[in-house]
């Protein structure tokens, strides 16, 4: 940016007398900078910094005269006495925070070893019952339900005497599994036969439950 700098130069119309009269071809200089007064002893500099300036100014056949200071600013830019605009309060925006989500597929399950229709000799029946829950918000429970069906009796799996016990058809003791997305749970042994029915259930932080779906959150399978 450059800063136009103005000053007038005079001289004693007489010297002695004291009479003041603008000095036309007096050459001013200083911060790099040089103009030649004209006819009303007028001086323009282009100065390159804003501030104070030190100046001289000299004419063939005078002495130099002693040095001499002006003042350059930009408009309002906090130099030579003037204030620099005070910037308003910056702006702050709100951003809405987004209601947690609730709906039909808050919760997702997805069991490792895609039991559901499958069935397994005696060999080979499963003893881990693993897998995860998808969910928009933390999980904070898991619980499984394992049913067993054979020759007419319905069993339900107990968790703390590990071993199924005689329950009523279609219900079963829930056990809980992780507080997490991610669950597993080993069985003492491998499943003896029958048909057997596996609920996944979970919930997550903001009251989202898992809806029973056949072959993602229940699966049916037989061991022979």
């Amino acid at each position: 940016m450059v800063h136009v700098a103005q000053t007038q130069v005079h001289a004693e119309s007489r010297p002695g007398q004291g009479e003041a009269v603008p000095a036309e071809g007096v050459t001013v200089s200083g911060d790099g900078a040089t103009a030649v007064t004209g006819p009303e002893g007028v001086a323009s500099l282009h100065l390159t910094t804003a501030g104070i300036s030190t100046l001289r100014a000299t004419k063939t056949g005078d002495a130099p005269s002693a040095s001499f200071s002006v003042c350059v600013h930009d408009g309002n830019d906090g130099n030579c006495g003037t204030v620099s605009p005070t910037p308003g309060p910056a702006a702050v925006v709100s951003l809405p925070t987004p209601a947690p989500y609730k709906g039909p597929f808050a919760l997702v399950a997805d069991l490792a070893g895609r039991l559901d229709g499958r069935v397994f000799a005696g060999r080979h029946a499963p003893r881990l019952l693993a897998g995860s829950i998808s969910s928009h918000s933390a999980v904070t429970s898991v619980e499984l339900v394992l049913r067993r069906e054979y020759r007419g009796r319905c069993y339900a799996w107990d968790s703390l005497r590990e071993r199924f016990v005689k329950a009523t058809c279609g219900t079963g003791r829930p056990f809980e599994v992780a507080t997490g997305g991610l669950f597993s749970y080993l069985l003492p042994a491998a499943l003896p036969p029958g048909r057997y029915v596996l609920d996944v259930h979970a919930k997550d932080v903001v009251g989202n439950t898992l809806a029973l779906a056949r072959g993602t959150s229940r699966v049916v399978f037989y061991v022979r």
